[in-house]
């Protein structure tokens, strides 16, 4: 069989300049602006998160391998509730903005995904998969990001 792997990212991506997972970028706009956050739901939904830092090795190390004709999920395979990753921010905020950030529970909305978190394991085993960045650390790097913006962005 000729042909490369397929990589599969289906988990929100996030990082500083490449903020395409909304919960991250809204959150850290939220605490920046001294805003509530509203959680839609309990917050018991769990998500995982990937450093946009991760995809390109990861996508170079599976074409470069002998595997063809795979499929493998990419993603840090690590479950976050929505109430880990704003506890986080909270910690991030206190710490580095000097800002507490205040959390209120609003009516989860129709459709909620309750449970989106990749099985890694076929990655990991196969093409030796491993997410370099961890939440904690992609999320400072994030977070000093869009302070260096000085409020040039928001998606409040």
């Amino acid at each position: 069989m000729s042909g490369s792997p397929l990589v599969s990212v289906i988990m929100p991506v996030y990082n500083g300049v490449l903020y395409i997972c909304e919960a991250i970028s809204s959150i850290l706009n939220h605490a920046l602006a001294g805003k509530t956050f509203a959680i839609y739901g309990d917050g018991n939904q769990n998500k995982d998160f990937l450093h946009t830092n991760d995809l390109p090795h990861t996508v170079i190390k599976s074409v470069e391998s002998d595997v063809v004709g795979e499929v493998f999920q990419i993603a840090s395979g690590r479950e976050t509730t929505v109430n880990e990753l704003t506890e986080k921010v909270k910690r991030l905020a206190k710490e580095y903005i000097k800002r507490l950030v205040e959390v209120r529970y609003e009516s989860a909305g129709k459709g909620e995904i309750y449970k989106n978190v990749a099985d890694v394991s076929k990655a990991r085993r196969i093409i030796v998969y491993k997410p370099q960045v961890s939440l904690e650390k992609g999320l400072e790097e994030t977070l000093a990001w869009f302070q260096s913006m000085n409020g040039q962005i928001s998606i409040i």
